[in-house]
């Protein structure tokens, strides 16, 4: 997977490289490449929706795991639930611009809690899973304008104990094909009916985002309902009771950390302002307080390939060490502003060399702070994430990987 996707982005790079290069040849050679571009993007286009497809459902089929071995933990941290619903939407916010979907936030001003006491990652997947069901759901209708829209409230919980709480109540409306009464019975089964189980295969679906999303609402202690009508779209209502975070709390880096700022999800949105619109991301990223000059661990020869290209294409230099022992020998002999770093390798692996590195107090290239050190890894067990943290790792990303994450990260640690 991460060979696929990290390639496919290479060959749309060089296809716009060509087209560029095509305007100062022959009309003959022009036609040519224009004719063979369009068989490129064909392929191209078919690449990025499998692999997207066998993310997706990866993804979820470990999570499914998770939840059915009760290995799911609730992460009991102080958060504002604005902020991770503006994150799950951004991730869909460019498929809406090019499907010509709108999206709109809204949220009660009346008893609006800043930050409440509970589990984000968890609330972060339901709301993502509900967006992309509505999405999808709505690429194909008929009905204009096409739209998306979560809106967010709060009702006060009486508390025998004194506790301070409220039940978050979020809608996450679309106008999209909608669901068949009998099709809503089965809506929230591993799978659903025959029914239902045609409507996410006809739209490229696993069948257990729904499932999942009840169950993690169920976690929270919440509930979740769907009101829905053929051609008039669907309205997903969440209600999940929370406790009102102390004030003392906020800004406290939980002991044990998220996965979703581990795994490099962002958590920060573009606006929290009731009504609010999202924006697309652009496409270019360019390379900000100059390039840097950055060590690649990876035993696997095609991600170091992809990986190396990614970077020298956004104009930093690098180098390749196979495992983490030549790792320490590199770092030794030069400098480094970055370090990525693959966990399982022969000879040495990624904790084990990170441990090191950390020991022997190894500095960043420009001198001073230590040198960060970013796993990379298609191993996204919770386990695996605590360790590589808790050994001196800076961050966690999971493999297969977006180009525009490892730039983010880059400047990120490496800002002067």
């Amino acid at each position: 997977l991460n060979g696929i996707v990290n390639n496919t982005d290479i060959l749309q790079t060089n296809l716009r490289k060509r087209r560029a290069m095509a305007v100062d040849d022959t009309t003959d050679l022009r036609a040519a490449i224009q004719e063979q571009d369009e068989v490129d993007q064909e392929a191209i286009d078919a690449i990025v929706v499998c692999a997207g497809y066998q993310k997706k459902l990866a993804k979820d089929v470990l999570l499914l795991s998770r939840l059915e071995s009760g290995g799911v933990e609730s992460n009991q941290v102080p958060f504002d639930p604005v902020k991770i619903i503006l994150s799950a939407a951004q991730m869909y916010i460019a498929d809406m611009t090019n499907n010509g979907i709108s999206f709109r936030f809204h949220r009660s001003e009346d008893g609006h809690p800043v930050h409440v006491q509970g589990d984000p990652d968890q609330l972060y997947i339901i709301i993502l899973n509900l967006v992309s069901n509505a999405v999808k759901f709505t690429k194909t209708a008929t009905r204009e304008p096409k739209q998306v829209e979560v809106t967010l409230k709060y009702e006060p919980i009486r508390s025998e104990s004194g506790d301070s709480k409220v039940e978050m109540i979020m809608m996450v409306r679309d106008n999209g094909v909608g669901i068949t009464q009998e099709a809503q019975k089965y809506l929230f089964d591993k799978f659903g009916g025959s029914e239902v189980r045609r409507k996410f295969l006809e739209y490229e679906g696993s069948g257990l985002g729904l499932f999942i999303t009840n169950t993690l609402v169920q976690l929270l202690g919440g509930s979740i309902h769907v009101d829905s009508m053929p051609d008039h779209g669907s309205t997903f209502t969440v209600a999940v009771p929370f406790e009102v975070a102390d004030t003392a709390e906020i800004g406290m880096l939980p002991t044990k950390r998220s996965p979703v700022l581990a795994l490099g999800v962002p958590t920060t949105s573009l606006s929290d302002l009731p009504g609010q619109a999202l924006t697309p991301p652009t496409e270019a990223r360019h390379v900000e307080d100059g390039p840097r000059h950055i060590l690649i661990v990876e035993d696997n020869v095609v991600n170091q390939k992809v990986l190396k290209r990614h970077l020298e294409m956004a104009g930093h230099s690098c180098k390749i060490a196979g495992n983490g022992q030549i790792a320490l020998d590199s770092l030794v002999q030069e400098g480094f502003d970055l370090v990525f770093m693959d966990l399982e390798m022969p000879v040495m692996g990624g904790l084990e060399a990170t441990r090191r590195i950390r020991a022997n107090g190894t500095s960043r290239s420009s001198g001073g702070a230590p040198v960060p050190i970013v796993a990379l890894s298609g191993n996204a067990r919770q386990e695996y994430i605590d360790e590589a943290l808790a050994c001196g790792m800076q961050q966690f990303i999971v493999k297969p990987y977006k180009k525009e994450d490892l730039l983010a990260v880059i400047q990120k640690w490496t800002k002067a």
